[in-house]
């Protein structure tokens, strides 16, 4: 895939998970938890692959959006450390304050589609918060990538 073909690849990507984002919501708003749920964290996915995308040149086979997030943090050590230590920080804090809910956004990738279990809208409305964190942590990513 050429240069031109992975930035538009980048936004196509970042483009459908806020499309994710928005059924989303008009699924939680319809009281259907479990689609909301799984729209999320496909909305969360998308645009954490997006990102991963942009740093290195492909888009990894993983749905696990605990995978995703640590899998960014090693390439951000390892390509920007001294640049970007403020952000993989930030990232740190972010999967450790988030943890029991990121494990709930991981399972609902499985669980929401095929699984005899039931999301609360509690559970929904968590997961939506937990979701536009992560894209505007992307989007702060993105930001800082561009000035370096």
């Amino acid at each position: 895939m050429g240069a031109i073909l992975s930035i538009e690849y980048v936004e196509i990507l970042k483009r459908r998970a806020q499309q994710f984002v928005k059924y989303g919501d008009v699924a939680l708003q319809n009281e259907d938890y479990d689609l909301a749920c799984f729209m999320y964290h496909q909305a969360s996915e998308l645009y954490l692959k997006a990102i991963l995308l942009r740093l290195t040149g492909h888009v990894p086979r993983l749905h696990s959006i605990r995978q995703l997030l640590a899998l960014l943090i090693k390439i951000l050590e390892e390509v920007f450390h001294q640049r970007l230590n403020d952000i993989i920080d930030l990232l740190r804090y972010f999967t450790s304050r988030y943890r029991s809910e990121l494990k709930l956004l991981d399972e609902v990738y499985v669980q929401a589609r095929y699984a005899p279990r039931r999301y609360s809208r509690e559970e929904c409305e968590s997961l939506r918060d937990l979701s536009r964190h992560i894209l505007e942590v992307v989007k702060l990513i993105e930001e800082r990538l561009s000035s370096i």
